[in-house]
Formats: C-alpha cells, structure tokens, sequence
C-alpha cells in the first residue's frame, strides 16, 4: 500500500501547532485529526500534554475518528475531562459477511460493549460511520445497520436513559485508485437510492436516532471524476467556464452548470462510475472484456492479500 510507512507526527509538534491555532483563532474547540484518531501511538500522552498545556481554559478536545477496537477506558476518561462533545466511531459496516469482505472485522459485541461504556459515562451522543455499497451488498446487509443502531440505542437507555442520541452517518462507497477494490464497479442510482430508503423507513422512527446520507447524485459525480482519465481535464473546465465553482456546498449547487458530456461513449457519466475497470478498458478496443475481467479479480484477490499481510505485520 502506498500509505505505508505509518508517519506520526511527534506530540510536542501536535501540541504547539494547537497553541498556535488556538491563539489566532479564539476558538474554544480543538480536534485532532486523522483517519483514526486513536490509532496515533502516543494518544493518551497528546491528550495529557493538551490538558497540561491549556490547564485553566474552557477548551473542548474531540477526537472526531476513533476506531472501537483502539478505544481505551482511560482514553475515554481523559476526554471526559474536556467537556467532549460526543464519540463518533466507525463500524462502516454492520454485518459479519461485510466486514470481513472489507477487511475490518468487528464483532458486534466490542461495539455495543463500547457504546455501554460511552454512555455509561455521561457521553449522551454518539455518531456511528456507516457506507454503504460495498461490493457484493446486498439489503440484508443494509438491514444489520439498522439492527446494530437499535441495539445500540436500546443499551444505551439501559444505563444512561431516554436522554441518549445516536447519530447515524451513512455514505456511499466509491472505489478510488491505488486502493484494493480500484477495479470494482460503484453502485448504481437505483440500488443507492432503495438502499437509503430503507435505511429512512426503519431508522427515522425513532426520535433519538438522527440518520444523514449522502446524495446519489454527489456519490456518483465523486466516482465520475475519482475514476476518469486526462480526457475529464477538459470536462472540469468546460464545467467551470458555465459556471460551476463552489458546487460542493448545497446553497451554492447549480444543477444547470452541468458537466458537458462527450461524444465519446465511454465519457457519460452514467458509465464510468458504475463500470468496473474491465468494462472502460474493453471499451476502448484494447482487449476482450472477459480477458481484462479474469486479470482484474486476480488483482482484486493479490490486493486483499497484501492488506491482510500488512495489517497482521503491523
């Protein structure tokens, strides 16, 4: 994998950039990012330098990506002493098969036992990351999001009460390059859409479950433009010449911007993001669409082995 070697940052430095940000801003709220937060070696001792460094000040420490299986009593403890708002955790998939398909195998059990715990200590919010449309799901696997949020909530009422909030965050899956699924397909409008509904049905009755998704349309324009080649280059720009800026926030989203569509037929949207590698590489006439499938799932099977094998080296 091309993020290897894990490079950390020293806690000294992380401390001293917070200083520094904390007072040119005024803000009374620190976050330290990563895409696992509590994966950085030396956690509990930045948490401490922190609380050591702003000892007297109102300040709000949040750690706004935890992995369960990395989350410690004590690092809850810690965090408790600075008014943390509340965990987000993420599961991003709810059911065994899924899991396991992802590589990211997490027993139920640990995530309702951290959850418990969560709330048991004062926590009254919790944010669950959850996608959806990994390859080979199917609505079974959408229904377990909707089982482990509600056997969450239903412990977390065991041992703090009615007051506890969950929130749900599910987004779309949209295989990137240089990654293990690279070659698969994204998932359709159609499926996302049903699988989203879903997911509304069942969740948005209850009152102490907040559900956010994300828009099929932004899902696949993000898969369109992850998945193109150079020849998108004069999309984009053609994209932003009609005006098309800052369409990534929804108050300044113009449909009517549009990305114009080539002539070419492997260019339309509604292929490249819901084609597998074999399907574009065939289309342009390099080779038989069996032949670059059968080469790409052997790929894909080298590439989860080579994420296990790093994953148990580490």
């Amino acid at each position: 994998m091309i993020t290897r070697p894990v490079r950390e940052r020293s806690v000294q430095e992380v401390v001293d950039a917070a200083d520094e940000a904390v007072r040119s801003t005024g803000f009374e709220e620190l976050a330290l990012m990563s895409l696992s937060s509590s994966d950085y070696t030396y956690i509990n001792e930045l948490v401490d330098a922190i609380s050591k460094r702003f000892e007297g000040r109102k300040l709000s420490v949040n750690l706004p990506s935890l992995r369960i299986e990395s989350v410690s009593v004590d690092l809850m403890n810690k965090l408790k002493q600075h008014r943390s708002a509340g965990f987000t955790l993420a599961p991003e998939a709810a059911s065994e098969r899924m899991r396991r398909i992802i590589n990211k195998f997490i027993p139920d059990e640990d995530i309702i036992n951290t959850t418990r715990d969560i709330y048991s200590r004062g926590w009254t919010t919790i944010k669950l990351y959850f996608m959806i449309g990994h390859p080979s799901e199917t609505l079974e696997d959408v229904q377990a999001i909707v089982d482990l949020c509600r056997r969450v909530i239903d412990e977390g009422r065991k041992v703090a009460g009615w007051r506890i909030k969950l929130h749900a965050g599910v987004s779309t899956f949209v295989p990137k390059p240089q990654t293990p699924f690279q070659w698969v397909a994204c998932d359709t409008r159609e499926n996302i859409l049903e699988k989203q509904a879903l997911l509304k049905r069942q969740l948005l009755k209850d009152k102490s479950i907040k559900l956010s998704w994300t828009k099929p349309e932004d899902s696949l324009l993000e898969a369109w433009l992850s998945r193109g080649d150079r020849r998108m280059s004069e999309v984009i720009y053609t994209a932003w010449k009609n005006g098309a800026k800052f369409d990534a926030w929804d108050e300044a989203k113009n449909r009517k911007h549009g990305y114009p569509l080539s002539k070419n037929t492997d260019l339309t949207p509604p292929f490249i993001p819901t084609a597998s590698a074999a399907q574009m590489k065939s289309s342009r006439g390099n080779t038989s669409l069996r032949q670059y499938a059968r080469t790409f799932c052997s790929r894909i099977s080298v590439n989860r082995l080579r994420v296990r094998s790093a994953w148990i080296a580490d």
